[in-house]
């Protein structure tokens, strides 16, 4: 099997079960075996997260989740074809984090808030860099602001943020 490298995030399910967001789509590692879940129409997964019986995925130009059927195999469902069609032109979803009872889609363009199956969509006044969760708040680097704390649909900066107006916040990892 031609596993589509690179893997571009990693989520783990209450069962155990590792899902990982692949060029190709979404890999499963049961324990014992992988498989892949190939997209249907050749775009790039970036983003996956379990949550319940969901795996919320995140892709170039699509979000959703993957949910079991009657016969237990995992169908995506598209949340991005709910969206009107003014917010349907965005790049990629590179991070999806949950807070309290909601799910955030996060890319360059929008932040989508999925809470109680309606979407939300909120709009930045420029591009959007780094998104972090702390202590159930979502931070964001808004280019051309800085350093913000999304609070409801509004990105507010923090104090000191305009220092990362110009500057990229990145994170790291460590060996």
């Amino acid at each position: 099997m031609d596993l589509g490298a690179p893997n571009m995030d990693i989520t783990q399910d209450e069962n155990g079960r590792i899902y990982v967001a692949n060029n190709f789509g979404l890999l499963i590692f049961n324990g014992e075996s992988w498989k892949l879940i190939n997209t249907a129409d050749g775009t790039k997964l970036r983003s996956v997260l379990a949550m319940g019986d969901r795996i919320y995925a995140g892709y170039q130009k699509d979000f959703g989740y993957y949910q079991p059927n009657v016969k237990g195999e995992l169908v995506f469902v598209s949340l991005a074809n709910k969206l009107p069609g003014n917010f349907r032109n965005f790049d990629e979803i590179w991070k999806i984090y949950a807070i309290d009872e909601a799910i955030y889609f996060c890319g360059f363009d929008y932040i989508f808030k999925f809470e109680q199956e309606k979407i939300e969509t909120i709009v930045p006044e420029s591009n959007l860099e780094i998104t972090y969760p702390f202590q159930k708040e979502l931070y964001v680097q808004v280019t051309d602001l800085g350093l913000t704390q999304l609070k409801g649909t509004q990105f507010v900066l923090m104090e000191n943020g305009s220092f990362f107006k110009s500057r990229r916040i990145s994170k790291s990892c460590s060996t």
